[in-house]
């Protein structure tokens, strides 16, 4: 994601923030990587459903996101 599209999506109006975000992401997805390495397949399945039911418990803003 670029910039603009991450100060969309996490509604960060400073784009210097979205761009740090932008720099730190391929960061993230290794700690991601790890992570998923490190826990079995089963405890995998059960967090993603449960991070979903949470997301979905955040209020969307008035754009829809």
């Amino acid at each position: 994601m670029d910039p603009r599209q991450i100060g969309r999506v996490c509604h960060v109006s400073s784009l210097s923030l979205a761009g740090l975000l932008a720099r730190m992401a391929p960061q993230i997805g290794a700690v991601c990587h790890r992570i998923e390495g490190e826990l079995d397949a089963d405890c995998i399945e059960r967090c993603y459903p449960m991070l979903d039911a949470m997301l979905r418990t955040i209020p969307a803003d008035e754009d829809g996101a």
